[in-house]
């Protein structure tokens, strides 16, 4: 009698069998996912940075170089003049923050001789203003 007790029968034994073996399989799978980097020191397919996280980033950079253009063409309609430098746009307001390329260098801004043309230069990828990867806006 005490067999019967501790022994289950029934039509459902071999689902409840085969139920806790795929829970175990995902919990081993989950397990080696969460492992897996830190073993082989290399980031997960999903958090490595995607072409689409790129593209973003560089539309979200193009959008704010067109936006302090906004800024510096408004700072000269209402002075009569161009901004001696962007920090100027800063403290009257025009701007909220001074944006960074895509690369996380300062932008530069350039004023003509003549103080009527200016034009932004973001020094690339490598970090050096008047090299061959310069980024003329």
């Amino acid at each position: 009698m005490v067999q019967k007790v501790l022994k289950f029968e029934g039509k459902n034994s071999k689902g409840l069998a085969l139920l806790e073996l795929l829970f175990g399989i995902l919990i081993i799978i989950l397990i080696a996912f969460y492992l897996s980097p830190k073993i082989f020191k290399k980031e997960t397919p999903l958090l490595q940075k995607s072409p689409e996280i790129k593209k973003t980033k560089e539309v979200l950079n193009y959008t704010e170089i067109v936006n302090l253009k906004k800024a510096i063409l408004n700072f000269q309609s209402f002075e009569g003049r161009l901004p001696s430098s962007l920090n100027e746009l800063l403290e009257k307001g025009y701007i909220k923050n001074i944006p960074k390329d895509e690369f996380g260098n300062e932008i530069s801004y350039i004023i003509s001789a003549d103080g009527t043309n200016f034009s932004l230069v973001s020094p690339g990828e490598d970090k050096i203003l008047g090299t061959g990867d310069d980024i003329r806006y």
